[in-house]
């Protein structure tokens, strides 16, 4: 499943990332949990050098759903086009994944990019990217 050297970048950045427990899985499935948000990540097929992260952000809430789909949708839009991160619905589970590929990482780089996106999980489970009056129901 992994090539080498990204066994080597994944157990070097479970070390960075303070995930060492998580180690044996992460090599196995791809999938470890981070700040209780899942994410999994995937040796790229085209460029063994790459990783595919795929951060789930979790339930897409059913009271605001227009509003929030609208909202990922414009998010969507503003983000650079070359290898671009894209947030979308997970088509096995039906939740909101933000999904992104990092050419040649080092442990430091991809642990700081899995940070950065479990910190917007946590964020679009708090208000949904919406505003107080899109919000309501």
């Amino acid at each position: 499943m992994w090539s080498h050297e990204n066994q080597e970048l994944l157990a070097e950045f479970c070390i960075a990332a303070g995930l060492s427990a998580q180690q044996s899985v992460l090599l196995k499935t791809g999938a470890l949990l981070c700040d209780g948000v899942p994410v999994s990540l995937v040796q790229a097929e085209d460029d063994k050098t790459a990783l595919r992260v795929f951060v789930q952000f979790g339930e897409m809430p059913v009271q605001v759903a227009a509003a929030a789909m609208r909202r990922l949708l414009e998010v969507n839009l503003l983000l650079p086009a070359t290898h671009s991160p894209r947030l979308g619905i997970d088509p096995v589970n039906g939740k909101v994944l933000f999904a992104y590929q990092l050419r040649a990482p080092s442990p430091a780089s991809l642990r700081d990019s899995v940070r950065f996106a479990v910190a917007e999980a946590l964020r679009w489970q708090q208000d949904f990217y919406l505003d107080a009056c899109e919000a309501r129901p």
